[in-house]
């Protein structure tokens, strides 16, 4: 047991298990989902009759451990708490995501894979430490399993919203945008195509657990974990999604899971900026990983407390999409600077919009655009205005491309809030650049906006922090296979860069993972 495990089972104090009013009543009473301890000798059978005999359904059943998700009357949970054989009943909590042709993109601090470079997995990754012969397992969003950095890991995997063994949904953002990107942060492929992750030849087994609403009840997170360790044999699982609510049977749960198996299980801290972490992540035997940025300066999202163990790259991350979902953009006028599309903007051709760059002011009153702008492309400064008024006076104006540049050196995402001009027009392609390549494309008469659909996109999260350490954990592991978790963790925690305080902090833990340290000392004899 690490040293952060020992001092959270010695800090923690049991907290009650939330209230579920009710009493005994009929079955069309307003049903509610529940997740049941049982004794240990109430079998499967035993606990979908518990479920019939209070008007009930049993929704989800982990086999051989005592629990148990049912649906029934709100009415019928006071009798169920008193019923034989039933050992504690709670909420079953709601679970959501922790988030936010390309030749491959080399990383370097100042792009979407600077992780690789603070985490100095390219330092491992040079030394051929890549992760062959070790696997990651992930319970997420669904997955497209034939993007083509995806396809060469992917080794299947389960879907417990549609409750069969496929948990591919292809290019479908909405049901597996959040899946992908977390996948490809671990185990995106050196390929010469698009991104790579931490570990580029370590496998992937996937569980579909976030349904079409991005949320999942907690006995389902609990299923697949079960199912990815007791069953799949899996070493390394990560979950990239959280709760605020406590339950005494999930901390119960992992626990258990923690003293019964030897798996590593990896979870974001959280993204609401709060002094507390997270569920899974704060419960005893979870691996807790907050996010920083590229100057590894804590993420103003990232919950922080006595819970975190580690932290890693979580903002601005580049990753794999469901293909088609993501969106490249640049404005090039000799050279190319990096643009941040908007949502909802219009998509260019192949070589993109080209013409005289107008600099129309702020764009926020139709006034600023001069006569020169119209078949042009117009230049705008953030400030005030939405940016969607900003392009559609620009629109009004004649423009056929719209650069809006930052006012502040942080970086941003926009949107135009709707898929259309408020009278219906489809928006004119737009892109964000920064405050300083604003003042420089001020110096510039032409210009060249590209903006348009990839297969690879940016997130913010600690969602994405989270695989980094689960693919740090198996470039461990595919060095050293013998290596318990608790020397796993260990050699994570002490080779971590220390940030914050001397030693443990309630911002970093133990730091910054540094994989290719972690990796050298997994080597050492």
């Amino acid at each position: 047991m690490t040293s952060t495990a020992r001092r959270r089972l010695l800090a923690c104090s049991l907290l009650a298990a939330a209230a579920l009013a009710g009493s005994s009543g009929n079955a069309d009473s307003e049903r509610v989902r529940v997740v049941v301890r049982f004794a240990p000798n109430v079998d499967a059978g035993e606990r979908a009759a518990t479920a019939r005999k209070f008007h009930g359904a049993l929704r989800r059943d982990l086999g051989d451990w005592p629990i148990a998700a049912l649906e029934l009357p709100a009415t019928e949970v006071a009798a169920l708490r008193n019923a034989p054989g039933v050992a504690l009943v709670a909420p079953d909590t709601t679970y959501r995501a922790a988030a936010l042709a390309l030749a491959e993109l080399q990383p370097a601090l100042d792009n979407g894979l600077y992780g690789l470079v603070l985490t100095k997995a390219v330092d491992a990754q040079a030394r051929r430490v890549t992760g062959k012969g070790a696997r990651v397992c992930i319970a997420d969003s669904g997955i497209d399993a034939h993007h083509p950095d995806l396809v060469a890991a992917y080794r299947g995997g389960f879907d417990l919203v549609d409750d069969d063994e496929n948990p591919d949904i292809g290019a479908d953002p909405g049901l597996g945008g959040h899946g992908t990107m977390v996948a490809g942060v671990v185990a995106a492929a050196l390929n010469r195509k698009g991104v790579h992750g931490i570990a580029p030849d370590a496998t992937i087994l996937h569980a579909r657990v976030l349904g079409p609403d991005g949320t999942a009840p907690g006995s389902d997170i609990m299923a697949a974990v079960r199912r990815l360790v007791e069953v799949e044999g899996c070493r390394v699982v990560n979950l990239s999604l959280g709760t605020n609510q406590r339950s005494d049977i999930e901390d119960g749960f992992y626990r258990d899971l923690y003293a019964r198996t030897d798996a590593v299980i990896v979870a974001a801290s959280g993204n609401d900026g709060n002094p507390t972490v997270s569920y899974p992540a704060a419960y005893d035997g979870v691996v807790a990983v907050g996010a920083v940025d590229r100057d590894a300066a804590l993420a103003s999202f990232s919950n922080t407390g006595t819970a975190l163990d580690l932290v890693a790259p979580g903002v601005g991350i580049l990753s794999t999409v469901p293909r088609g979902a993501g969106g490249e953009a640049y404005v090039k006028a000799g050279p190319a600077w990096s643009a941040q599309p908007f949502v909802y903007a219009g998509f260019t051709g192949g070589k993109g919009v080209t013409g005289k760059l107008v600099d129309c002011g702020t764009g926020n009153t139709p006034e600023e655009f001069p006569k020169a702008v119209r078949g042009q492309v117009a230049l705008m400064r953030r400030g005030d205005a939405f940016f969607s008024i900003k392009v559609e006076n620009a629109m009004n104006a004649g423009a056929r491309g719209a650069v809006i540049y930052n006012n502040v050196v942080e970086e941003i995402r926009g949107t135009l809030q709707t898929a259309a001009a408020s009278d219906g027009r489809a928006w004119i392609p737009a892109v964000l650049v920064s405050l300083a390549d604003g003042e420089q494309l001020k110096r510039q008469k032409r210009a060249t906006v590209f903006n348009g659909p990839t297969d690879w996109d940016a997130g913010n999260g600690t969602s994405f922090a989270s695989p980094y350490v689960a693919g740090a954990a198996a470039l461990v592991l595919s060095v050293d296979p013998s290596l318990s978790r608790d020397q796993v963790l260990s050699l994570l925690e002490s080779t971590a860069l220390d940030l914050g305080e001397p030693g443990f902090d309630l911002s970093y833990g133990w730091g910054l993972i540094d994989a290719d340290a972690a990796t050298r000392a997994a080597a050492e004899p």
